[in-house]
């Protein structure tokens, strides 16, 4: 199941770690700088949002069809 899943999308287990966790990054850090900013932590809210951009960028490091390519790599 899990070899018809992989090569259905394409995507080893390293990127599809990668999207996981940059996907767990961005929800987590958006709702708790969302909370922080409404409990009034204006700066400490706006730096989690650097947590977003580091998420965005592990899932699209994920999605991209190089990682996990090369004949080194091991799945």
């Amino acid at each position: 199941m899990r070899d018809r899943i992989s090569r259905v999308f394409g995507l080893d287990r390293f990127s599809r770690r990668l999207i996981a966790l940059g996907v767990v990054l961005v929800v987590g850090s958006l709702a708790l700088a969302g909370w922080l900013l409404v409990t009034g932590e204006l700066v400490t809210g706006l730096s989690l949002l650097l947590y977003v951009v580091v998420g965005t960028l592990l899932a699209a490091i994920g999605l991209s069809t190089s990682v996990g390519s090369g004949p080194n790599q091991r799945v």
